[in-house]
């Protein structure tokens, strides 16, 4: 995780250009101005589980700069990822945005598939974070395309 193939020099050099100090704490409209998002949008990344927060209070969350930076980096779609399995990629973890890409579902819709059984289950990577196995993805997306 907040990796993207950056290093510390590269993450800081991006922080700088989007105007985010890596340290500094943000509020709830800060940091969904920063990420150029609404506030309803904001509630369902934290509801998710897809980005890092302090819990400041039981009604206050706030984020540090470096977690807004690594939320967008997590973010990054790669457009160029191969459409055909391999054995090598199969066992790739997906993260929304790609899961997305590929089936043109809504989180939304896809935490319901899920919740009915639906849809492959989310894997969980970290306190904050889950994605999808790439070879489940595709089965399903090869399973509902016979149907």
């Amino acid at each position: 995780m907040f990796d993207k193939g950056m290093n510390d020099s590269q993450r800081k050099d991006m922080a700088k250009a989007l105007n985010i100090s890596l340290y500094n704490r943000y509020d709830e409209d800060e940091a969904a101005k920063i990420l150029k998002v609404t506030q309803t949008v904001l509630s369902n990344i934290i509801n998710n589980g897809v980005i890092s927060f302090v819990q400041v209070s039981a009604d206050q969350i706030e984020f540090f700069g470096f977690q807004l930076l690594e939320y967008l980096l997590d973010s990054i779609v790669d457009r160029n990822v191969a459409t055909t399995s391999t054995e090598n990629d199969k066992d790739r973890i997906l993260r929304f945005p790609e899961v997305q890409e590929l089936t043109g579902l809504s989180r939304t819709t896809l935490w319901r598939m899920e919740k009915d059984m639906k849809f492959p289950q989310r894997v969980q990577l970290g306190k904050a974070s889950v994605g999808w196995s790439l070879g489940e993805v595709r089965a399903w997306i090869k399973h509902r395309s016979r149907v």
